[in-house]
């Protein structure tokens, strides 16, 4: 049996907003969209309802891990994991293909 969609989606003002929401996490991950190039972050809850935060990119993102620097804010791009304890490094899970459209809904 298919569940119905019912996602709310809401599109970031910047990199840097979904990147402090995903450090966050208990896991911190987004998963980028190759394709669409958009990074997202998806939350769902009970009964399949859920939450897609994301943000276009306007280049191909070929890091591993954004680092947030937890005292100035900062977002860099790397491809190994911090140790630093002041930075919290959110693994990106590169997603080929998917069965629903991350920004379906929304205007480019």
């Amino acid at each position: 049996m298919q569940r119905p969609e019912s996602f709310i989606r809401i599109e970031v003002d910047s990199l840097e907003d979904l990147a402090m929401l995903a450090s966050m996490l208990p896991i911190p991950h987004l998963n980028y969209d190759v394709s669409g190039r958009v990074l997202y972050l998806l939350l769902v809850g009970p009964s399949w309802w859920g939450l897609i935060y994301y943000y276009r990119l306007d280049a191909d993102l070929n890091a591993k891990f954004l680092q947030v620097d937890k005292f100035t804010g900062k977002v860099t791009t790397g491809d190994k994991s911090s140790i630093d304890p002041s930075i919290t490094s959110i693994a990106i899970i590169r997603v080929r293909s998917q069965e629903f459209d991350v920004t379906k809904g929304f205007s480019p």
